[in-house]
């Protein structure tokens, strides 16, 4: 698995990438061999100063075909449900301000993800967006957006949204801040028919103190209700983050139930508010979870492909702990994904999904260089009434050194359960890696 990592926090290019090529070679089932890239890039750029910014993200990973069938995990196992999934953002905009009085945005976004061998999860998803909001930092505030989006699906599901919103918001104290926000927007999502519908809602945001934070977003859109709820809690040495989001997407997003969560990203976005700093914090990721003999590339949620936009509902709890030589992480997730367009005569797309599972891990740092660590994970999707359950549960036990500066080496074993009434399987496995830095 030969890789690469850059990472700049200086100049007008800031960001990290991380990129791993993998070729797995089988002794007695020579077809199964196969080759996988992995990719996580975030990248800001400025090319005028305080004026025309650009924004970059990429990543390819795997993704499960089907929810129903095997999901994607780290193992060596081959696995026919698997597909390398690319997804490239490309976001340029300008920002300053206007008239001294207001600070305006324009930008446009342009997203791309490929579903390698899968032409019916492809999406292009292009949107501009002009927004105009209030320059001083008083207690009353305001803002007006307005967005164009249009999303098209290898599927033929192709849609488009437009909308026109305000939001005004009102800081009772240094601690709290409310807002109410309004608009309408006119899409051919649902149906097929081009129709108008009103939007409303509220806001909130609470900072009691500064390692206490909730965020609560509630609005009427033309699905119905949606919301999106984020409370983070920080203690000396320990993380608390819930998050409670409903809404649409459209496939081409980094995170939600149809796309995959790895134990990389989840904690990327865990210690956002202790290293606000993108490349710093990558750098502060990775050496943790070198540190607690994890593989930053683990799924926490594999998700799995669509094919037309979907309303989702998702739910997710993460708990870490920094001991002197115990750490502790938990991950949970719930989530419901239904399709809100019709692509085809295959009533089973239409059917709502419904997933559940959790990781967590328990590690011990025997000395300044070698570790054990323990984790278990479980992943269930609900039977639809034509699909069946099926259930995945895994634990492995692990310890890593550092054999020098720059060469580590790993054992593992590890015993996994896939229980289905299509294409169940068991999995027992001792896995040994060595890894050189450069």
């Amino acid at each position: 698995s030969p890789g690469f990592q850059w990472s700049s926090r200086h100049g007008r290019l800031q960001g990290a990438v991380d990129y791993q090529l993998t070729a797995t070679f089988y002794s007695k089932q020579a077809e199964a061999n196969n080759h996988r890239n992995s990719l996580a890039a975030k990248l800001t750029g400025e090319p005028i100063e305080n004026w025309l910014f650009v924004d970059a993200l990429a990543s390819i990973g795997q993704e499960a075909i089907s929810p129903f069938d095997r999901p994607v995990t780290s193992g060596f196992a081959a696995n026919d449900n698997a597909a390398e999934v690319r997804m490239f953002s490309l976001s340029p905009y300008v920002r300053g301000k206007l008239l001294g009085a207001a600070v305006y945005e324009v930008r446009w976004t342009a997203v791309r993800t490929r579903g390698a061998s899968v032409v019916g999860a492809n999406s292009d998803s292009d949107t501009a967006l002009v927004s105009v909001s209030s320059a001083s930092a008083a207690r009353l505030g305001w803002t007006v957006q307005a967005t164009k989006q249009n999303v098209d699906f290898g599927s033929g599901a192709n849609s488009s949204n437009d909308r026109i919103n305000a939001q005004l918001n009102w800081a009772t104290t240094d601690e709290l801040r409310l807002g109410l926000t309004g608009g309408q927007e006119s899409t051919d999502v649902v149906g097929g028919a081009r129709r108008t519908y009103g939007n409303w809602g509220w806001t909130l945001r609470w900072t009691p103190t500064p390692r206490t934070d909730l965020s609560v977003l509630s609005e009427r859109r033309y699905f119905g209700n949606s919301h999106s709820l984020s409370f983070t809690h920080r203690m000396r040495r320990s993380t608390l983050i819930y998050t409670d989001t409903r809404g649409a997407d459209n496939g081409g997003g980094a995170a939600g139930l149809g796309q995959p969560v790895s134990l990389y990203s989840l904690y990327f976005e865990l210690f956002a508010a202790q290293e606000p700093n993108p490349a710093l914090r990558d750098q502060l990721v990775r050496n943790y979870l070198r540190a607690i003999g994890q593989d930053p590339s683990s799924l926490v949620s594999g998700g799995f492909l669509t094919s037309a936009v979907t309303l989702q509902r998702r739910q997710n709890l993460a708990l870490a702990i920094q001991g002197v030589r115990t750490n502790i992480s938990l991950q949970a997730f719930r989530g419901d994904t239904s399709q809100l367009q019709t692509t085809g005569s295959n009533l089973q797309d239409a059917l709502p999904v419904r997933q559940a599972g959790f990781v967590a891990s328990l590690s011990y740092r025997l000395s300044p260089v070698s570790s054990v660590s323990l984790s278990a994970t479980q992943q269930r999707t609900a039977s639809t009434g034509v699909q069946p359950e099926s259930d995945t549960r895994s634990v492995s036990l692990a310890y890593s050194s550092a054999l020098g500066p720059s060469v580590s080496a790993s054992f593992a074993l590890r015993y996994t359960e896939f229980d289905s009434l299509s294409n169940p399987y068991r999995e027992s496995a001792a896995t040994a890696s060595l890894s050189v830095r450069f």
